[in-house]
């Protein structure tokens, strides 16, 4: 039986139905700077 071979134990339900609550921790970037589009490079 494959059907739980990629699955936790505990698993309810079909794993590609999205039914289930998302969880996890939202991260947050800090520190990170986004360069205006006139001085980013132009791959043409």
């Amino acid at each position: 039986n494959l059907t739980r071979i990629l699955m936790p134990d505990d698993w309810e339900g079909f794993p590609q139905r999205k039914d289930y609550p998302l969880g996890g921790v939202p991260v947050e970037y800090k520190g990170a700077e986004i360069p205006p589009p006139d001085q980013r490079r132009s791959y043409q």
